[in-house]
């Protein structure tokens, strides 16, 4: 599964239009997109509606070995077009150093702009592509994504130029008006999903308690678990939910019956408690121990595609399969979100088929290029 990473704070991005009218403005956009600073990446924006250039997701994945590169991109192409998208922008952030241009022997000798770096990988993909009817609008170079980093176009390297502050960016400012936060790295967002040491073992301690002393069937039943959920749901929406040990492990034995995990699964799809359910199981998951914490964390994945932010959904299945490596629904999710498909797609590919990875992130703000 490849890499990426959004915001971990679940509030929903705003609907208004924000214009990125230079190659600079779409590197500092970057950050805020896919929620943090990418570093060695290959960002892939794909755009929709020919005369508006909207962009409807975008696809960040580390670039490849050279070795993989050819694996990497048939992978790319099958993903864009499967997704509908008409164009796209190409944007390396890092790989190494710019090198010289080389002149012809014969050539008089002048001075030549530098290449930017996995020259090859770009233009290949590029070319791959246009064979394939998809137009790309643009392909860039960038150092990183910070204030005055250099960027440069593969195509047209004589243009060149220095990113604007991504703080600034009107595009950063309406995410942090919605709540969002960009992180400095995948790493630190991905932190935002672990739970304070001490808390964990105690709860843990308790549940290894009940998983000895409790007779098979002798938990509460999926009506009882369901109500339990609805509870706190209830609370989330209206400010009074509290962390408590008695409540991570109620509902960490609740969500271990598989029955009402799955109807969880179910009421993030709700207009009237999705955004609830998403922060209930963000909670969970961070105050949750291995391996209980993989139910509520894949909840979190599933919660994080269906609002159009696939890099915090890989995140929370990274997190449910390192504290349970041979958890099916998290392989089958995470299946389903490579393949692009959209979440009631993803739902009901899990209910029908049980088989359910790159990282997409689809903007609910329009952010047109222009």
């Amino acid at each position: 599964m490849t890499t990426a990473t959004a915001t971990a704070a679940p509030p929903r991005p705003p609907r208004q239009t924000v214009h990125l009218w230079e190659p600079g403005d779409v590197i500092a956009a970057l950050p805020p997109l896919i929620g943090f600073h990418p570093t060695d990446s290959l960002v892939i924006l794909y755009l929709v509606d020919r005369a508006r250039l909207e962009i409807q997701r975008v696809l960040r994945a580390d670039l490849p070995s050279p070795a993989g590169e050819e694996e990497f991109i048939a992978f790319a192409c099958d993903n864009i077009l499967a997704s509908g998208a008409t164009s796209v922008q190409l944007c390396v952030i890092g790989g190494d150093t710019r090198t010289s241009a080389q002149p012809e022997e014969s050539a008089t000798v002048v001075a030549l702009p530098t290449r930017p770096p996995r020259r090859a990988l770009v233009l290949t993909l590029t070319q791959v592509l246009r064979k394939q009817g998809i137009e790309v609008m643009e392909s860039l170079w960038a150092e990183s994504t910070r204030h005055n980093a250099s960027w440069q176009d593969y195509e047209h390297p004589e243009n060149t130029g220095a990113v604007p502050d991504p703080d600034a960016s009107l595009l950063t400012v309406a995410t942090v008006a919605a709540g969002g936060i960009t992180y400095n790295s995948r790493e630190e967002l991905a932190k935002n999903l672990e739970g304070e040491e001490q808390a964990l073992n105690r709860r843990s301690c308790r549940l290894d308690w009940h998983a000895d002393h409790t007779i098979p069937g002798g938990g509460p039943t999926p009506a009882a678990g369901i109500r339990a959920i609805q509870a706190e749901l209830k609370n989330i929406a209206d400010g009074s939910f509290t962390v408590t040990d008695n409540l991570i492990v109620r509902l960490a034995l609740t969500l271990n019956d598989h029955r009402v995990r799955d109807v969880a699964l179910t009421m993030t799809l709700r207009e009237d408690a999705g955004d609830a359910a998403e922060r209930l199981w963000l909670e969970l998951t961070r105050e949750t121990p291995a391996p209980e914490c993989a139910e509520p964390a894949t909840l979190l994945a599933f919660a994080a595609y269906r609002r159009g932010d696939g890099v915090l959904a890989n995140i929370a299945l990274e997190h449910a399969t390192k504290a349970q490596p041979s958890h099916t629904l998290a392989s089958l999710l995470g299946r389903a979100i490579d393949a692009g498909l959209p979440p009631k797609d993803v739902l009901t590919a899990v209910n029908n088929t049980h088989r359910l990875g790159m990282d997409i992130v689809i903007p609910q703000q329009s952010t047109p290029v222009d």
